[in-house]
């Protein structure tokens, strides 16, 4: 620091004095802290011109009297200390240079100031953010520095940098005056040239010089343009989903993939905008599962929510990403499935075919895919009817097939179940439904084989066994026997007249036997030695059917009538008009002569009677309702000597099976004694017949 002292004229006492002190007001020093201005210099001069005494010098405020002689020297330096090399506290000083002659005359410079300042200084730099973004709209699009400059005032001269920390602290902008240092500065991420610096570290450098030579800097810590906003995708599976119990989909799983380095925070909203659960991750999201469950852990109502993601980064950038709904169902799902028929046998006689199963669904909303199985026993699938979306059938038919369309017998049921897309699965099942198309089995035996109900205490009582087998109940039964009859001239293979004898029948399944004693509904008696044939029908209720045909081998019957035994036998067949057995086909022949046969031994047990053989034929004139003489001319023309060579006839054979030819004997009746009104068509052919009459011929009884 240089300061000068001039003195003027002493016009009194040293006309020709000059004396000069200067110095710098704005100058300031430091003795003490190895500052480039460590003491105040005064540059004084001055010449007399007369003789004076020696100058003298005052520090105004702290006084250091210095006497001088003659002349002051040219540089005066202060070291801040008083006289006793004490220092002096920091303060503005003057100076003046001061002299007396010898006369007395006085002289005293103006007073220059000086500074002495030796106190520390100090300097702070503060960022007020971390990071911004100097992007429009950005919610910290700039950057404020806060200086705390200590002694501003004392300031001479100060520079503010932005250096690059990534480009090794190369200054990107500037700030510098000479002047006090401005409180606070703004940096809008632009270099000198006012173009946008890159992304990156920088930090920010002060300096400062003060008028006493110090110098202070000071520095930020580093802080971040980042103009990159956070970025993030996310996507949620399933969108609907149902979560309770025995849901296949009872969580949603959200997937989140996000750059390292930023913080998220997730919310889920309903449809009245207030969060019902939220998450929160730390330098990255994570993926999660939403189990359908608020903040206490309680279930959330039905409806759609809205997923959202979102981070703000330290420089202010916003980025966010939403899944806009993920759909809560927890409605009830239910189905219900019914069967027409417990048993269908699908043979295509149109009863019982088909079974209809009727399909119920509760709700219908949002069904994935629907299924109706068809499964056995064991749980295998054997026909399945399917489908997507909600369009479910009412009603389903099922023919008893599997897919190659075979028909599968046995016991199955019908699976129904339904699968939404909210996860949940409902299901129901029919009964047992049985499939069948084999009848039932049925067998009947008949006790005795010959079954003769003359009345004589043996194998009065035909005893019939039904057996029946079905997989399914039986619905009815019915066991009828027919009546044959027995037609001269008809030819071979043709079907006899025939008409229905005696019938039982029932619901349910039959008794396992009952017995018949020979009659008709109404009451006719069996005809001796004849088959009558039967047939025996059982129906299960899936309208499977048995027949069971056979006959009934009626024996020949000695009937009581008055005093008389008699044999009528009108199964044995001739020679139409003819008195033989020519033209008759090997089946009819040989049933005759079984016929004769069986009469010979029944005739044989009464070998103490003798027995007379009765032809008897039946008359067309009375058929027709010829006039008399018609009628008697057919009964002497034709009828007497038919009837007579029939009895004759048979009377040969039975004397070729064994029956003494001296007990028999023959007569033609002709038709004068018919056993059935020449009117009934259907009967009227028991007229035509044979009959047998025992008679006794001595006193001992009859032997069987």
């Amino acid at each position: 620091m240089i300061a000068a002292v001039e003195a003027g004229d002493l016009e009194d006492f040293a006309a020709g004095f000059v004396g000069v002190a200067e110095a710098d007001l704005a100058q300031a020093f430091d003795p003490w802290t190895g500052t480039s201005t460590p003491v105040a210099v005064v540059r004084e001069s001055g010449h007399p011109t007369v003789h004076v005494p020696p100058f003298t010098r005052d520090l105004l405020l702290r006084v250091r009297p210095c006497p001088v002689a003659p002349l002051p020297d040219p540089d005066l330096e202060w070291d801040g200390t008083d006289d006793a090399g004490k220092p002096v506290p920091d303060g503005v000083y003057s100076y003046r240079l001061k002299a007396q002659d010898g006369a007395g005359n006085s002289f005293a410079s103006a007073p220059v100031t000086v500074s002495l300042d030796t106190a520390k200084k100090a300097v702070r730099l503060l960022a007020d953010i971390k990071a911004f973004s100097p992007l429009p709209g950005s919610a910290k699009d700039r950057l404020t520095l806060s200086a705390q400059v200590q002694d501003n005032d004392k300031v001479r001269s100060y520079e503010l940098s932005i250096v690059s920390l990534d480009a090794a602290g190369a200054a990107v902008r500037s700030w510098k005056d000479n002047k006090g240092v401005p409180a606070t500065f703004t940096w809008d991420g632009t270099n000198d040239s006012k173009a946008k610096v890159p992304d990156g570290r920088y930090a920010a450098r002060l300096a400062v010089s003060y008028l006493n030579g110090d110098s202070k800097d000071a520095a930020t810590s580093g802080f971040t343009i980042d103009t990159v906003a956070p970025s993030i995708s996310v996507s949620a599976s399933p969108l609907l989903f149902s979560p309770t119990e025995g849901s296949k989909i009872r969580v949603v799983r959200f997937t989140q993939k996000s750059l390292p380095g930023d913080d998220w925070a997730g919310t889920l909203t309903g449809s009245d905008g207030k969060v019902v659960r939220s998450w929160n991750w730390k330098g990255q999201a994570s993926d999660f599962v939403w189990d359908g469950t608020d903040e206490a852990g309680n279930k959330v109502a039905d409806g759609s929510y809205r997923y959202e993601v979102s981070s703000a980064d330290a420089a202010g950038n916003k980025g966010s990403a939403a899944v806009p709904a993920v759909v809560v169902d927890q409605r009830q799902v239910q189905a219900f499935v019914t069967a027409s028929e417990s048993g269908i046998s699908p043979n295509g006689d149109g009863f019982k075919d088909t079974v209809n199963f009727s399909l119920i669904v509760k709700l219908r909303e949002g069904i994935d895919t629907w299924r109706f199985a068809i499964i056995d026993k064991d749980g295998a699938v054997r026909s399945v009817f399917s489908g997507k979306g909600d369009e479910v059938p009412n009603k389903i038919v099922w023919d008893g097939r599997d897919a190659s369309g075979t028909v599968i017998q046995g016991e199955y049921s019908g699976v129904f179940s339904v699968d939404y897309l909210k996860g949940d699965r409902t299901e129901a099942k029919t009964g047992k439904i049985l499939v069948s198309i084999d009848p039932p089995k049925a067998e009947v035996s008949l006790t005795p084989d010959l079954f003769s109900p003359d009345n004589d205490g043996y194998n009065d009582e035909l005893t019939i066994a039904l057996d029946v087998a079905s997989v399914s109940d039986i619905a009815e039964w019915r066991f009828e026997i027919h009546e044959q009859a027995v037609v001269e001239g008809a030819k071979p293979g043709s079907k006899p007249a025939d008409r229905l004898f005696k019938a039982w029948g029932g619901t349910g399944a039959p008794a396992k036997s009952f017995t018949w004693d020979g009659r008709s509904d109404k009451g006719e008696l069996v005809e001796s030695a004849t088959d009558y044939p039967f047939i025996f029908t059982v129906s299960d209720v899936l309208g499977n059917r048995a027949r069971v045909e056979g006959a009934i081998s009626v024996d020949v019957l000695v009937i009581r009538d008055g005093d008389r035994l008699k044999i009528k036998v009108p199964s044995i067949v001739f020679r139409p008009n003819g008195n033989d057995f020519g033209g008759l086909d090997k089946g009819t022949v040989a049933n005759n002569m079984k016929v004769i046969k069986r009469i010979a031994q029944i005739l044989n047990r009464f070998r103490d009677y003798g027995i007379l053989i009765e032809g008897h034929a039946n008359s067309e004139g009375k058929i027709g309702g010829y006039n008399s003489t018609a009628i008697a001319k057919e009964e002497t023309g034709e009828l007497l000597p038919l009837s007579t060579g029939r009895a004759d006839l048979v009377k040969k054979l039975l004397s070729d099976n064994g029956v003494d030819p001296k007990r028999l004997s023959t007569k033609g009746m002709g038709s004068s004694e018919p056993v059935v009104d020449f009117k009934d068509s259907q009967n009227r052919w028991k007229n035509r017949r044979v009959e047998f009459i025992l008679i006794k011929t001595q006193a001992a009884g009859t032997s069987q």
